[in-house]
């Protein structure tokens, strides 16, 4: 079995451009509004590829997509207030992730399966 190493640093940088700040939202890249959604795509997709080792049945962006966005528009226009609602609606899905108990352990650290997965289709686009 391939290891996979996602130092914690990393991990950090990336849960921190998951659930950022007001200002820290006000800065991030305008590369579409999924790209919005993450600062950090090397850590991103480091976890992402560490998920996608104990999850290869979702190595598929398309699955990906639709678990995390299903139903949601993700090619509406690249705008703060469309970014925001994507991040909103991921962040419940987050929250609901926990409450349900639906989590994995990458490299010691607990995760949302929404947060992995997040990072998986940043590993795969």
């Amino acid at each position: 079995m391939i290891k996979h190493v996602v130092r914690r640093r990393d991990l950090l940088a990336l849960l921190a451009a998951l659930f950022p700040s007001p200002l820290a939202a006000a800065v991030a890249p305008s590369g579409g509004p999924i790209a919005g959604l993450l600062r950090h795509i090397k850590a991103a997709r480091a976890v992402g590829v560490a998920y996608l080792a104990i999850a290869p049945q979702e190595r598929s962006a398309a699955m990906l997509s639709q678990l995390l966005f299903g139903g949601m528009s993700t090619n509406g226009p690249n705008s703060d207030v469309h970014t925001q609602q994507l991040r909103q609606a991921i962040e419940a899905r987050r929250q609901r992730d926990f409450a349900n108990g639906e989590t994995v352990i990458l490299d010691g650290w607990l995760m949302a399966r929404t947060e992995a997965r997040l990072c998986a289709l940043a590993a795969l686009t």
